[in-house]
C-alpha cells in the first residue's frame, strides 16, 4: 500500500504518482494506493488522472478526514511527490508511524525526508524515478523497516512538542526584545505546558 496525504492538484504531484503507481501495478497487480484527501478547483487534475482516481478498483479514495493518523498505519510508504512545500507535516507524520517516505527534491521536503536514512529523493516531476524508490521499499521490507524506524526516531528526538513550544517561547522573546520590549523571567514555579502561553511582556 502506498499513501498520499494532501490537496489533489497537479503542484502536489498526483499526475506523476498516479503515473508511477500504473507503472508499477504491472508488476505487482496487488499494489493498492490510499489516497487521504480531495479534488481542489485551484490548479485541478486534468480529468484523466481524476478519472483514473475514481475508476480505479484499486485506488482507495478516503476523502477528507478529521484524524489522519490511523491511515498512516495502513500504508507501507508514504508519498510526497510535490513540486513545491514548506516544512512537510505528512512527512513526519508518516516518521511517527514508522513508514518511510519517497519524496521530491523540492524546498521543504529535503528538510523532512534525509535521502538513504528516513526516505528516498527522487527528482521533481519524474514519475519513473518515484516508481524506483517506492519498487526499492517494496522489495526489500527490512530497509523499509529500517527508514521507518530512523524517522520515528528523529520525530521523536526533534520533534517533541515541549521542543517545539520551547522554540516558539524564545522567538517571541526575541522578537520582543528586537522592539525594546522588556520580557519578564517567569517564576521556578511556573512552566511552559501549552503553546499558547507566551512570554509575559513588561512595559515601562
Amino acid at each position: 500500500m502506498i499513501g498520499f496525504v494532501g490537496r489533489f492538484t497537479r503542484d502536489k504531484g498526483l499526475c506523476e504518482l498516479i503515473e508511477a503507481y500504473l507503472q508499477l501495478r504491472h508488476e505487482r497487480p496487488r499494489l493498492h494506493l490510499l489516497l487521504v484527501g480531495d479534488f481542489e478547483e485551484g490548479d485541478p487534475l486534468p480529468s484523466n488522472v481524476r478519472k483514473i482516481i475514481q475508476c480505479d478498483s484499486q485506488i482507495v479514495h478516503a476523502g477528507m478526514v478529521r484524524d489522519t493518523a490511523p491511515y498512516y498505519h495502513v500504508m507501507d510508504i508514504l508519498a510526497l511527490p510535490t513540486y513545491r512545500e514548506g516544512f512537510p507535516n505528512a512527512a513526519s507524520e508518516a516518521h511517527a508511524a514508522g513508514k518511510p517516505v519517497v519524496g521530491t527534491r523540492a524546498t521543504g521536503v529535503v528538510d523532512a525526508v534525509i535521502d538513504g536514512v528516513n526516505g528516498v529523493l527522487v527528482p521533481v516531476g519524474d514519475s519513473e524515478a518515484l516508481a524506483k524508490g517506492f519498487d526499492l521499499l517494496l522489495k526489500d521490507k527490512e530497509l523499509a523497516a529500517a527508514m521507518g524506524s530512523a524517522g520515528r526516531e528523529r520525530v521523536r528526538r526533534e520533534f517533541r512538542q515541549e521542543r517545539i513550544w520551547e522554540a516558539l517561547a524564545q522567538e517571541y522573546i526575541r522578537l520582543l526584545e528586537a522592539r525594546g520590549l522588556r520580557v519578564a523571567q517567569p517564576s521556578p514555579s511556573k512552566t511552559l505546558s501549552a503553546p499558547t502561553e507566551g512570554p509575559e511582556v513588561v512595559r515601562s
